[in-house]
Formats: C-alpha cells, structure tokens, sequence
C-alpha cells in the first residue's frame, strides 16, 4: 500500500506547476530529501524562495504546502525548518489574502489552471506574462495555499505540545488568529 506522500508526489503534475522563476519538476526529490533527511541547508533555502517570494505564491505553492504538511510525519523531517517555511507560507497568504474578499467561486481544477506542455523558454515567458497580468490568478493560488494550511491544522496543532522549537512553532503558526 502506498502512502499519502507517495501519492501525492505521484500526482500531482508537478512539470506543468509554476513556481517563482520555474516549474516545479525538482519538488519531488526535494520532498523525498526531505523526507529521509538528506536535505541540506541549501536545498531548504532553496525551497523557501520557490514556494514564497516577496509575500507572494504560485500555482505549486499549495502543493507544495500540502506535501509539506505530510513530511511533517515522517521521522526524518527536519520538522523545525518545515514548520518555519510554513509559517512563512501563511504569513505572506494573511498578508496578501487581507486585500481581498474571499473567493467564493468553487477551486479551478488542477487540470484547468496548468501551464501549458514546455516548447520552449520563449513561449513559456510569453504564457507566464499572460497568466501574471491576471490578479485573479494570484489571489486564487494565494486561497488555495491558506486553504491547504488550515486543512493540516489539526496535524500542525498536534505538535504544539512537543518540546522545543517544534512546538514552539506550531503555537505560533496560527497566533495570528
């Protein structure tokens, strides 16, 4: 049986999700780096400026969120630093979502919102410039990412009674609340 990150990485269509300055084909080895401790500090850095950049996220952030959330269970998991990227995942999502009314139009599906299959690097800035200038897409990713965080409250919340900076962390992941 395979396990909810397996899945997860498996399908999601991580070659056609954008992140800040490319698609998200890498995220799944970062992941299962992450996952078995292998992941270094660079790696981390690099994740960090992928998945938010100048309080703004992108079509992969809230994959990559929920992907985080389910790391949090595997022993290996560096839990401080997925905790802190969290952190500053939803910090940047209050920031930017408190801008605007809350969408009430049902979630674009996956298959609807994806960049379209690589030609070449030309046609991808033409199509990230065209899906940029469009702040609904924005605002909608930005929903999508505070929406994957509150669905792993109660799994971030659990750990705000372990010892140490983890569940220091976890407290402070919704004191904004």
């Amino acid at each position: 049986m395979r396990n909810r990150l397996d899945e997860l990485l498996e399908s999601t269509p991580w070659d056609r999700l954008y992140m800040v300055y490319r698609r998200a084909t890498d995220f799944p080895e970062t992941a299962r780096r992450i996952a078995d401790g292998t992941a270094d500090e660079a790696l981390f850095w690099d994740l960090r400026k992928n998945i938010e950049h100048q309080d703004g996220v992108f079509q992969a952030s809230p994959y990559m969120v929920e992907t985080l959330i389910e790391l949090l269970d595997c022993p290996r998991t560096d839990r401080v630093v997925v905790l802190s990227i969290l952190k500053t995942v939803r910090d940047a999502v209050v920031f930017q979502t408190s801008k605007f009314a809350r969408m009430e139009d049902p979630p674009i599906p996956l298959e609807e919102d994806l960049c379209p299959p690589f030609v070449s690097e030309d046609e991808e800035d033409m199509w990230m410039e065209d899906w940029g200038a469009d702040e609904s897409n924005w605002h909608y990713w930005q929903q999508q990412c505070f929406d994957a965080i509150e669905a792993g409250r109660e799994r971030i919340e659990s750990l705000s009674a372990v010892e140490g900076q983890v569940g220091t962390l976890a407290r402070e992941l919704f004191t904004a609340d």
